[in-house]
């Protein structure tokens, strides 16, 4: 079962992003470790750069099963990958730079929750460290123009595995 679960949820993992205005006090209900699901498909993006100002929250997403949607974008440009809905993460890391708060989700198979609460997986600390750097070297970039978007805003101004009121999803 280990290389089961370490082949699905590692092999050919990629970093995704979704930037969001997130009340304080729901940042403060994600705790590292924690298992979420979100019923609503997960929509991010492979670009990365710095966050728009009154974002004050990414969420850096860990998947090696993201759907590729750029073909399907007319006109933007956005990086757009997909989870599937009911799609379950654990909680890797939580961390700020620059008074924003960085939440690192590690996409997990439903049937593989106990294995990754169970279990310290010392690759999951290596991908920390490497978001991490790669957050501390975007933060002072530019943001990708296309992700100040309205559209892109709205589609992805929410938090994954929680609803507006706090309240997580089961």
């Amino acid at each position: 079962m280990t290389n089961d679960v370490l082949n699905w949820t590692y092999q050919n993992v990629k970093l995704y992003v979704r930037d969001l205005t997130c009340d304080w006090h729901l940042l403060q209900l994600y705790q590292k470790n924690q298992i979420l699901t979100d019923p609503s498909y997960i929509e991010m993006s492979y670009k990365l750069g710095g966050m728009l100002k009154e974002h004050n929250t990414r969420f850096c997403i860990l998947s090696a099963h993201a759907m590729d949607m750029t073909e399907l974008e007319h006109g933007t440009d956005w990086g757009l990958a997909v989870l599937p809905a009911n799609s379950y993460f654990k909680v890797l890391s939580i961390f700020a730079i620059q008074n924003k708060t960085f939440i690192v989700l590690l996409q997990i198979k439903p049937e593989h929750q106990t294995f990754h609460i169970e279990n310290k997986i010392s690759i999951d600390e290596q991908f920390v460290e490497l978001v991490k750097t790669k957050m501390k070297e975007v933060s002072h970039q530019e943001v990708v123009s296309f992700l100040k978007d309205d559209l892109w805003i709205k589609k992805v101004n929410f938090p994954i595995g929680l609803t507006l009121d706090g309240t997580f999803f089961h």
